[in-house]
Protein backbone atom coordinates (compact mmCIF):
# COMPACT_ATOMS: atom_id res chain seq x y z
CA UNK A 1 0.00 0.00 0.00
CA UNK A 2 1.50 3.48 -0.64
CA UNK A 3 1.32 5.85 2.17
CA UNK A 4 0.46 9.47 1.36
CA UNK A 5 3.42 11.77 2.08
CA UNK A 6 2.51 15.25 3.63
CA UNK A 7 4.36 18.10 3.31
CA UNK A 8 4.46 21.03 5.46
CA UNK A 9 3.43 24.49 4.05
CA UNK A 10 6.86 26.22 4.41
CA UNK A 11 8.68 23.57 2.15
CA UNK A 12 5.59 24.04 -0.32
CA UNK A 13 5.94 27.91 -0.39
CA UNK A 14 9.62 27.51 -1.16
CA UNK A 15 9.39 25.17 -3.60
CA UNK A 16 7.04 27.36 -5.44
CA UNK A 17 8.77 30.59 -5.17
CA UNK A 18 11.70 28.22 -6.73
CA UNK A 19 9.60 27.27 -9.47
CA UNK A 20 8.39 30.98 -9.94
CA UNK A 21 12.07 32.48 -10.17
CA UNK A 22 12.66 29.89 -12.46
CA UNK A 23 15.67 28.75 -9.94
CA UNK A 24 14.20 25.49 -10.63
CA UNK A 25 12.01 23.54 -12.41
CA UNK A 26 8.67 21.62 -11.70
CA UNK A 27 10.26 18.16 -12.71
CA UNK A 28 13.34 19.36 -10.49
CA UNK A 29 11.30 19.76 -7.10
CA UNK A 30 8.79 16.58 -8.43
CA UNK A 31 11.82 14.26 -8.64
CA UNK A 32 14.25 15.69 -5.11
CA UNK A 33 10.66 15.35 -3.35
CA UNK A 34 9.71 12.04 -4.98
CA UNK A 35 6.07 13.44 -6.30
CA UNK A 36 4.61 13.52 -9.70
CA UNK A 37 4.73 16.72 -11.65
CA UNK A 38 0.88 17.34 -11.10
CA UNK A 39 1.08 17.80 -7.05
CA UNK A 40 3.98 20.16 -7.69
CA UNK A 41 1.52 21.60 -9.96
CA UNK A 42 -0.85 21.90 -7.97
CA UNK A 43 0.78 23.50 -5.23
CA UNK A 44 1.88 26.62 -7.63
CA UNK A 45 -1.79 26.50 -9.00
CA UNK A 46 -2.47 26.75 -5.28
CA UNK A 47 0.06 29.66 -4.36
CA UNK A 48 -1.20 32.05 -7.47
CA UNK A 49 -5.02 31.75 -6.44
CA UNK A 50 -4.16 32.41 -2.12
CA UNK A 51 -0.61 33.46 -1.91
CA UNK A 52 0.60 32.60 1.27
CA UNK A 53 -2.88 31.97 2.50
CA UNK A 54 -2.69 28.81 0.49
CA UNK A 55 -1.61 25.02 2.24
CA UNK A 56 -3.88 25.50 4.57
CA UNK A 57 -3.76 21.86 5.88
CA UNK A 58 -6.18 19.44 6.26
CA UNK A 59 -9.48 20.29 8.32
CA UNK A 60 -9.21 24.15 8.00
CA UNK A 61 -11.32 26.45 6.03
CA UNK A 62 -9.58 28.76 3.74
CA UNK A 63 -11.12 32.22 4.30
CA UNK A 64 -13.79 32.63 1.16
CA UNK A 65 -12.75 35.23 -1.14
CA UNK A 66 -14.85 38.24 -2.63
CA UNK A 67 -15.34 36.07 -5.79
CA UNK A 68 -16.56 32.87 -3.52
CA UNK A 69 -19.02 35.08 -2.11
CA UNK A 70 -20.39 36.46 -4.90
CA UNK A 71 -20.79 32.97 -6.76
CA UNK A 72 -22.48 31.46 -3.66
CA UNK A 73 -24.98 35.12 -3.17
CA UNK A 74 -25.68 34.44 -6.68
CA UNK A 75 -27.13 31.12 -6.95
CA UNK A 76 -29.06 31.50 -3.99
CA UNK A 77 -30.77 34.90 -5.53
CA UNK A 78 -31.12 32.58 -8.43
CA UNK A 79 -32.72 29.78 -6.44
CA UNK A 80 -35.07 32.69 -4.73
CA UNK A 81 -35.91 33.79 -8.17
CA UNK A 82 -36.57 29.89 -9.30
CA UNK A 83 -39.00 30.05 -5.96
CA UNK A 84 -41.00 33.13 -6.20
CA UNK A 85 -41.54 32.20 -10.43
CA UNK A 86 -43.11 28.87 -9.41
CA UNK A 87 -45.39 30.91 -6.28
CA UNK A 88 -46.47 32.96 -8.78
CA UNK A 89 -47.35 31.00 -11.86
CA UNK A 90 -49.18 28.95 -9.13
CA UNK A 91 -51.02 31.72 -7.41
CA UNK A 92 -51.77 33.42 -11.32
CA UNK A 93 -53.44 29.32 -12.20
CA UNK A 94 -55.44 28.94 -8.84
CA UNK A 95 -57.24 32.56 -9.45
CA UNK A 96 -58.04 31.09 -13.27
Amino acid sequence: MITKRKFDKELKIECVKMILSEQRTVKQIADKLEVSRQVVHRWVKEYREYGEAAFIGIGHQRPETEVEKLRRENARLKREIEVLNFLKAYSTKKHL
